[in-house]
């Protein structure tokens, strides 16, 4: 499921929800529930969403964007926050880059100083209880 994720994740909404809907399926076989959510939570499972929004997250991360840590000698509000790059057309904000370095900017800060395998964590456990379905 996560082979290509990033690029085809952002293609449209009907494609998430074709695979949402067949997660579903499979989780229903598993845990006998009318709603999904408590499934998913349970099992520690991210849906396909929450999928693609790790790894346009990581993938922005591994790239190393500059932050605003980059531009100033001081201390800023937003200093670990990617700095977007300007665009004239809409097709640009839908690359995995530009929409990684958006959701990065809406983290906490406690998950934006982990590294590696630590922010892997972190992510995985907030996608999994916070941003399920």
């Amino acid at each position: 499921m996560r082979y290509g994720l990033a690029v085809w994740g952002g293609s449209s909404a009907g494609n998430l929800n074709k695979v949402l809907v067949l997660q579903k399926k499979a989780i229903r076989i598993l845990e006998l529930q009318q709603s999904c959510r408590q499934a998913f939570q349970a099992l520690s499972i991210m849906t396909i969403t929450a999928l693609y929004i790790q790894e346009v997250i990581l993938h922005a991360h591994r790239l190393n964007f500059q932050t605003g840590k980059d531009f100033h000698s001081y201390n800023t509000r937003h200093a670990t926050n990617f700095v977007l790059p300007p665009h004239r057309t809409a097709i640009f904000e839908e690359k995995p880059s530009y929409i990684g370095r958006k959701l990065w900017n809406a983290l906490p800060e406690t998950i934006k100083g982990l590294k590696g395998s630590a922010l892997e964590g972190r992510l995985h456990n907030l996608l999994v209880n916070q941003l399920s379905i």
